[in-house]
């Protein structure tokens, strides 16, 4: 075999080590791009149900809020109630002594 022919096989062998390193490298980018959006989405998917958890307790919270204001409205509103019926004969009273003494 002559220098030329060493030189050449050499070259080949170079030139097909460079095209296995270039293939190896692009799959290797292609499995880390698929390992990388597998991860971005189970991070979203974790996002959203964390989202959906805080929105449900938020609600939850809201509703138990209302509920107490509610009852808390009701309270008053009763006692108002009793006060005035509290009142009321003394007021009807009042008026009858008003027109009968006229």
């Amino acid at each position: 075999m002559s220098i030329l022919d060493s030189i050449k096989t050499a070259e080949e062998k170079a030139a097909q080590k460079k095209a296995e390193a270039a293939a190896q490298g692009r799959e290797q980018v292609k499995q880390a791009q698929n390992e990388a959006d597998t991860e971005a989405k189970r991070i979203v998917e974790a996002a959203h149900k964390q989202a959906e958890n805080t929105v449900a307790m938020a609600k939850k919270a809201a509703a138990e809020k209302m509920e107490a204001m509610l009852a808390q409205q009701a309270k008053q509103d009763k006692d108002a109630a009793d006060a005035a019926q509290a009142k009321m004969k003394e007021a009807v009273g009042f008026i009858v002594e008003r027109i009968e003494s006229k």
